[in-house]
């Protein structure tokens, strides 16, 4: 059985539960910081994995 749930309804849905318990004003900056939020965690990991990758490497 597969259910059809596209990343866009997951997405908008996280974002009303945001919004209904008062997290963010409205759905539009709810959806803003969680882009923002995997945006700042994607760096935070590639930073992780330059600086393993350096003290690897160059030691």
């Amino acid at each position: 059985m597969s259910i059809n749930v596209s990343p866009t309804d997951i997405l908008n849905t996280v974002a009303r539960s945001l919004v209904a318990t008062e997290k963010f004003a409205n759905i539009e900056e709810a959806l803003k910081q969680m882009a923002l939020a995997a945006v700042r965690n994607k760096i935070a990991y590639y930073r992780r994995s330059d600086t393993h990758f350096r003290t690897q490497v160059c030691h």
